[in-house]
């Protein structure tokens, strides 16, 4: 217990930067959105706009981008280029 008398559960989530979950979960509007672009890409018409993804340390962009990047990578359309 810590010292506010408040115990504290483990979520299923513990930081760390670019480990893969057990469970991807609760992405579902911003996967939408994604999949949205990629229609728009295999109808060969320019998505409507840019997706930019921001956030504080933590809260799973890179995990939001790999498996972003897995769904690319089942496009036989698409290629992934990492910019570092």
């Amino acid at each position: 217990m810590s010292e506010n008398g408040i115990g504290r559960r483990k979520g299923p989530f513990t930081p760390g930067f670019g480990k893969y979950p057990v469970v991807f979960a609760g992405r579902d509007q911003e996967l939408e959105r994604i999949d949205g672009h990629l229609a728009s890409l295999r109808a060969k018409v320019p998505p409507d706009s840019d997706v930019v993804i921001v956030g504080p340390r933590g809260v799973g962009k890179t995990v939001f981008l790999e498996h972003v990047e897995r769904r690319i990578d089942e496009e036989p359309f698409a290629r992934v280029v990492r910019v570092t």
